[in-house]
């Protein structure tokens, strides 16, 4: 089973990365830290099989690279590194990379593998490892979601109850960005209540399991989206992308646009661009969108 990894998933993690024959961690301290900036800011994805993770894979959306693909010894040339190296290509090309690039040791069977999963050699470093590179635009990187993994997201109206689940998430996803605009929490809590309308609120599931909030509603007779989160270990798997696309369709269906406004320094911004939204007009600390 392929899924995304939590916490508790680290020192199994670890196990993997310090077993590996080939690409062994030179420099331990660094690795560690990396792990953890990996765990706060991005995704790592594993494959448990037989009670236990046996490989995982993570991405640096800061960099674009592929920074980790490992899988233990005892399960090598099982596939497991073919199933897991596009997950973490899908997590740069959510976050604006057109490019990955990943480092190997030359003469090992890494080294093949990526020949033959289509990466190209653009140079080498100073201790001999090979930088490749792999587009992952178009049909060069085909998705790999097991069905097992991500169904079709649906959505059911909110009741009064889900008010607290709704503000679990939202405090949760804007958490940084409040501390990062040194906001005054209490008036952040009674702004949301006041905005909260059950009306307005549909409740995003997966398999009958509540993953997630929108709320959306006509303003200036556009379908104004002014809140979306998703569940923390469902993020950066397609599912925001999902969302947007229907309400995108569900607006062209009333002949009316979609508008939004996003924090500046919120990351769900590459992704409203990425699906067409542009800025129309700014204020000192969100970007306000529209796509026709």
């Amino acid at each position: 089973m392929i899924r995304t990894a939590t916490r508790a998933d680290r020192p199994r993690i670890s196990e993997i990365r310090f077993a590996v024959r080939e690409n062994r961690a030179s420099n331990p301290a660094l690795v560690e830290s990396l792990t953890d900036w990996l765990f706060d800011n991005s995704t790592f994805w594993v494959w448990e099989e037989d009670g236990a993770i046996q490989g995982f894979s993570a991405a640096d959306p800061r960099d674009g690279s592929i920074c980790a693909l490992f899988v233990h010894p005892f399960y090598e040339r099982r596939g497991i590194g073919q199933a897991l190296l596009p997950l973490a290509c899908d997590v740069l090309k959510e976050s604006g990379h057109a490019t990955a690039v990943l480092t190997t040791e030359a003469g090992t069977r890494a080294e093949h593998f990526y020949r033959t999963d289509g990466w190209t050699e653009v140079g080498r470093k100073e201790d001999g490892q090979i930088i490749f590179q792999k587009s992952l635009l178009g049909s060069l990187l085909p998705k790999l979601r097991p069905e097992h993994l991500i169904s079709q997201p649906a959505l059911r109206p909110a009741r009064p109850e889900d008010f607290d689940y709704c503000a679990h998430l939202y405090f949760e996803g804007m958490d940084t960005i409040i501390n990062q605009l040194n906001l005054n929490m209490d008036a952040q809590v009674a702004a949301f209540r006041a905005r909260w309308d059950v009306g307005q609120v549909r409740i995003i599931t997966l398999e009958g399991t509540d993953i997630g909030w929108l709320q959306s509603f006509v303003k200036d007779d556009a379908l104004f989206l002014g809140q979306l989160f998703v569940d923390s270990a469902l993020r950066r798997q397609g599912i925001g992308t999902e969302l947007v696309n229907g309400l995108i369709e569900e607006a062209a269906r009333a002949s009316r646009a979609v508008t939004l406004g996003v924090v500046k320094t919120n990351p769900a911004l590459r992704l409203y661009e990425r699906l067409g939204f542009r800025t129309t007009h700014e204020d000192e600390r969100k970007f306000y969108m529209r796509r026709d």
